[in-house]
């Protein structure tokens, strides 16, 4: 089956969800990619090839698009991405499956670990009620803290857009989408994936969360691809693409003896830490 819904009652890009399930038996859970590209550019297509080596190892798989026009901001980002989430999730519940794992690049690492930590009530409220915690989530690339920085000028302005604050002063709009302000505990088993290469987001700020992850009670993983730059998993063919691509299937095999326990699980809303 392949199939793309959209979230309004009319068609628009790119607010919509495309969905490619396994025509035999699943090998295990679903997951749900998001793109990158700075939070402003890039399309769901863009993950259409790794969707489809999921799908054809058994996994039911979707890709997620969501607002990038200048005029979007976080909670309109944050809430396409779980409204594509949740569309995925009750495709999957009708077939008896548990809620997917969430997987994004770079700026879609962002998004995907916000909504794991905090859900959609911080951005999209109407969307709590309908949340269903993912059964783990996979951030291969992206941030731990948006408040310091220490990288490529282009990248805080889209930051500066994302929030609509310029980056000086009083940082704590910025704070409001960091994904170290939003650590619980009861949060699902993550995995990180890091380019050895990177030159984005530094990787001291991502160990820095992995640690107040770890201090909170939850599983993380982190593995460095050698020899890659940012952004380089959105292939399948080269060597460090294959081997990354086998962590994740490792990964998400150790999930799914956990997917009945979490598809019942529910959490309260959360607020940002240290605010």
């Amino acid at each position: 089956m392949r199939e793309t819904i959209y979230y309004d009652h009319q068609a628009q890009e790119p607010r919509a969800v495309d969905i490619a399930l396994p025509a035999g038996a699943h090998a295990g859970p679903g997951v749900c990619l998001v793109h990158g590209g700075g939070w402003y550019a890039g399309s769901r297509a863009r993950y259409r090839e790794v969707q489809e080596w999921f799908v054809a190892r058994g996994y039911p798989c979707a890709t997620v698009g969501y607002r990038t026009d200048n005029a979007s901001r976080m909670a309109e980002k944050a809430e396409d991405v779980a409204l594509g989430y949740l569309t995925f999730a009750d495709v999957l519940e009708t077939r008896g499956l548990s809620a997917p794992v969430l997987m994004g690049g770079s700026a879609g690492a962002h998004l995907v670990t916000m909504l794991t930590e905090a859900g959609p009530e911080p951005w999209a409220p109407h969307l709590t009620g309908r949340w269903r915690q993912p059964l783990g989530c996979i951030a291969v690339n992206g941030p731990g803290s948006l408040v310091e920085w220490d990288s490529a000028r282009h990248e805080i302005d889209s930051l500066a857009k994302l929030v609509g604050a310029e980056f000086t002063g009083d940082l704590g709009a910025f704070r409001m989408i960091t994904p170290e302000q939003y650590v619980v505990g009861g949060l699902p088993p993550i995995l990180v994936l890091l380019a050895e290469q990177e030159k984005i987001f530094p990787h001291r700020h991502v160990h820095a969360w992995v640690e107040l992850l770890r201090e909170a009670g939850t599983q993380v993983d982190v593995h460095v691809i050698d020899g890659v730059e940012h952004g380089f998993l959105y292939g399948t063919t080269s060597d460090p693409q294959r081997r990354a691509l086998d962590v994740v299937e490792t990964y998400l095999n150790q999930l799914t003896g956990s997917a009945e326990a979490a598809s019942t699980s529910h959490r309260s809303p959360v607020r940002p830490r240290h605010l």
